[in-house]
């Protein structure tokens, strides 16, 4: 009896995960996954979300109450970029999730003060489900990636999609920390690297630049893709990634006000002894 791999050698795995699969079968595959993800969710929540709930609880809060003025109080500590609060302020406001008891998060009034100081319980549940939302922006950076790489609509996709859903760290920025920005912005980090693939910079730099606004930590991507890109292609790259920076940051600084700003430049992201760390300000969190 041979020894050996028990799904065969590298050629055989490859010739089967290259197969191709139906239009339907693909689908399935796509609902499949996100069962994963909901049920590695479901498993690792535990009724409380350990980390940094306040982060991106505080601005979302305040847009969805009409204050966006003090959805970057003085008082709050926090590296969350503007663009999850505004998403999920919209879906609180359409849907009602985790409208039913806002006052720990709420800060309003002339100083930006809190609503309610002495509201110390609150159901994090709803906040889980609406960052749930992130995880169709990692299938589709994922599934833009494989397809570009000329893997699409093969078991590849199907296999990578499911480790992608079932790993702990995934549903972590959820149920441990709640950081459901990072589901987004590594979606759009995805999206852009499939962009590079094409060489379609230009939609490359724009996708960064979202990516930025929904975390800091896109930076770690676009310093690489920067520097590897052709000279024509790297102004290309830069001009429309500070372009759609540009476009939705300017806006909402202009509602939120400076306080947004700062944010964006990590200034109270994780901070050292001696101060905030060069780390600290690309807003790092995991």
């Amino acid at each position: 009896m041979k020894n050996g791999p028990l799904l065969g050698g590298e050629a055989a795995q490859a010739a089967v995960l290259s197969r191709s699969i139906s239009p339907t079968l693909r689908v399935v595959i796509w609902l499949l996954a996100t069962g994963l993800f909901s049920l590695s969710v479901a498993f690792w929540y535990r009724g409380i979300v350990v980390g940094d709930v306040p982060e991106s609880t505080i601005p979302m809060v305040a847009i969805e109450q009409g204050t966006p003025q003090c959805a970057y109080p003085a008082r709050a500590w926090t590296a969350v970029p503007p663009l999850y609060p505004v998403i999920g302020a919209g879906v609180m406001a359409a849907t009602g999730l985790g409208t039913s008891n806002t006052g720990l998060f709420h800060y309003a009034g002339p100083q930006c003060s809190r609503v309610n100081p002495k509201e110390a319980l609150y159901s994090v549940f709803p906040l889980v489900l609406i960052g749930a939302l992130g995880w169709p922006v990692v299938l589709a950076g994922f599934i833009a990636l494989l397809a570009a790489a000329g893997k699409a609509r093969t078991l590849w996709e199907g296999l990578g999609l499911c480790l992608i859903a079932a790993t702990p760290a995934v549903a972590s920025t959820l149920v441990r920390y709640l950081h459901p920005e990072d589901l987004f912005a590594m979606g759009l980090i995805l999206a852009s690297t499939a962009a590079v693939i094409r060489s379609r910079w230009m939609t490359a730099g724009v996708c960064i630049g979202v990516a930025c606004c929904f975390k800091q930590f896109a930076l770690l991507a676009a310093v690489p893709l920067l520097i590897a890109a052709p000279r024509r292609d790297a102004v290309r790259f830069a001009l429309s990634a500070v372009g759609s920076v540009a476009v939705i940051l300017v806006p909402l600084g202009v509602v939120m006000g400076g306080g947004m700003f700062q944010v964006m430049r990590g200034m109270d992201a994780t901070p050292s002894l001696a101060g905030t760390a060069i780390v600290g300000r690309l807003g790092l969190h995991g």
